[in-house]
């Protein structure tokens, strides 16, 4: 069962908007949640809401349950362009462009058939996203309890979203370590270039 939502008429060029978008795009919704909530991008508010849109409807008009649903389809496509002038020196004019963007959002059931539960509560979740391939998790809360062949009882790990600015980080780290690295070995070249011969 698809769930959808639409939001028309953002006042937000589509190519800024595919920049949030990109980043949840097949995650299950409370991941995708967390992911928007530490963007800081102007586009992850309006994404964040219209994702919240989507789940609402799936609740209310199918009786979905949102543990059990993950975003299949999300897409920016582009609205009517405001055209507007700036002036600028000697007379001229510079054109300005005001685009807009028409986002579209579709969530799918990861196990189908699975509805809410009639206490209100939601029944744990057992994960089948690619990156648990080879494991079994069992989602409870904001942790899940993961066993792998290294970890043979459950034992519960805490969720952490996504930061693309670590993963910056980390590939920033590893640059500046081969950096170092030859520039050591152009140091050490030099100092036996240089090297005088003892009297």
């Amino acid at each position: 069962m698809e769930a959808k939502a639409k939001l028309r008429y953002l006042h937000i060029a589509p190519r800024k908007v595919r920049l949030v978008i990109n980043l949840i795009r097949g995650l299950e919704v409370g991941m995708a949640l967390e992911q928007l909530s530490v963007i800081k991008q102007r586009a992850a508010r309006p994404v964040f809401k219209l994702l919240k849109s989507a789940i609402a409807n799936a609740e209310h008009n199918f009786n979905l349950d949102k543990n059990n649903l993950y975003i299949k389809e999300i897409r920016a496509d582009e609205g009517p362009t405001l055209k507007r002038w700036q002036p600028r020196a000697f007379g001229r004019a510079f054109p300005i462009m005001k685009r807009a963007s028409h986002i579209s959002i579709i969530l799918e059931e990861r196990v189908v058939g699975r509805r809410k539960t009639k206490s209100g509560g939601e029944a744990p979740e057992l994960l089948a996203s690619p990156k648990m391939a080879g494991k079994s998790a069992l989602k409870v809360g904001k942790s899940r309890v993961v066993s792998t062949p290294e970890i043979p009882q459950g034992r519960e790990v805490p969720l952490k979203p996504w930061d693309p600015r670590r993963e910056a980080g980390r590939r920033n780290k590893q640059h500046q370590d081969k950096k170092k690295l030859a520039q050591g070995k152009a140091l050490s070249g030099l100092k036996r270039f240089f090297q005088r011969k003892s009297v």
